[in-house]
């Protein structure tokens, strides 16, 4: 390479570093301490830290939010965590998380949080309907981290050029389509003697006649719900299964309080109310063997001000889970341990029988 091509090169990565510096998210966030680098290339060497190990990175980093001799003033109340396309702002306190929640919807939503994702039980049983369904979850996400390295005014143009999510809705419509339609013919036809299903469709159909939204709604809203439904729950049951493998002392007060509860009720929602040990395992699993380090996930659609601290509009608000999940004045003194009779004891404790 020629001295002229390394010196194009230099001004070119130069040019670069400037504008991410002076006009990226990091300079409207640089009021807000980081966790890890604050430099708009150095952190992303904290990021790839943040990717490899969630729970690694902040056990480490969080220490120095509370730590007047560290770098972070010791009456912080907001950090930013990093990311390899954006930062994310968390209260330093769980408690202050309930801020970002009471925020009223149009400074604060995790609608538009999830907007920024897409661009955007019926025949569940169905092979193809389902595979399309996990197919978009993961479109999603992939969508998601490619548009948010694409400048914001561009976005939408490289979308639709790219993007496989918008086939993938048409797909899904051939679905749903036709399920609406017999319904509403169904209805028309027995007129007061229909009796509504009582599922989700049915309450997204009521919903969008009543606020006067199109079939194209309804079939978002389909697909959002299974988007935000399908990897969580089958995560959460991983776990629980994973934390039993771990665990597997508790495999006989489980399966004794499941056959007693299914011998008394069957395989009703009863049945279910009286698995107290089960419900509490799940919890403890869910506490203990988080599926994110950072979740509860809010947009800031304008600018506004949380505990004193200016967040600039459409940054991305969190919670530190991790800090929640552990806090010895929470939980107790055995925080770090795995206990799956704790919720068992206090529901005791608060519902005595």
């Amino acid at each position: 390479m020629s001295q002229g091509s390394v010196a194009i090169l230099s001004l070119t990565v130069g040019y670069v570093y400037f504008l991410i510096r002076t006009l990226g998210e990091t300079k409207r966030l640089s009021h807000i301490p980081s966790l890890g680098f604050s430099d708009p290339l150095l952190s992303y060497w904290s990021a790839l830290r943040y990717v490899l190990d969630p729970p690694g990175f902040l056990s480490r980093e969080w220490p120095k939010v509370r730590n007047k001799f560290i770098r972070i003033p010791s009456d912080t109340k907001f950090v930013k965590v990093p990311s390899f396309t954006r930062w994310t702002v968390v209260p330093t306190d769980s408690g202050q998380y309930s801020e970002i929640v009471r925020a009223p919807d149009r400074l604060v939503s995790s609608g538009k949080a999830i907007d920024e994702k897409i661009d955007v039980q019926l025949p569940g049983r169905n092979k193809e309907y389902v595979n399309a369904n996990i197919d978009f979850a993961v479109e999603v996400m992939i969508m998601a981290h490619v548009l948010t390295v694409v400048p914001a005014s561009l976005r939408s143009f490289v979308n639709r050029i790219v993007s496989p999510i918008h086939s993938r809705v048409k797909q899904i419509t051939n679905f749903v389509q036709p399920v609406v339609d017999a319904r509403r013919a169904e209805q028309a036809r027995l007129g007061e003697n229909y009796e509504k299903p009582f599922d989700f469709l049915q309450w997204t159909m009521d919903s969008a006649i009543k606020h006067g939204e199109s079939d194209r709604q309804i079939v978002l809203r389909m697909m959002l719900t299974n988007f935000g439904s399908i990897h969580t729950t089958s995560l959460t049951f991983t776990n629980a299964l994973l934390t039993l493998l771990a665990h597997p002392q508790y495999i006989d007060p489980l399966r004794a309080e499941i056959e007693q509860a299914i011998k008394e009720e069957g395989w009703t929602k009863a049945a279910m109310d009286k698995m107290e040990l089960l419900e509490s395992f799940m919890k403890e699993s869910q506490r203990i063997d988080i599926i994110g380090a950072v979740l509860g996930i809010r947009m800031a659609i304008e600018d506004l001000t949380l505990g004193g601290v200016f967040i600039p509009k459409g940054t991305m608000l969190a919670s530190n889970i991790l800090d929640s999940h552990f806090s010895k004045s929470a939980w107790g003194s055995d925080s770090l341990e795995f206990d799956p009779y704790r919720k068992f004891v206090l529901n005791r404790m608060l519902h005595p029988s």
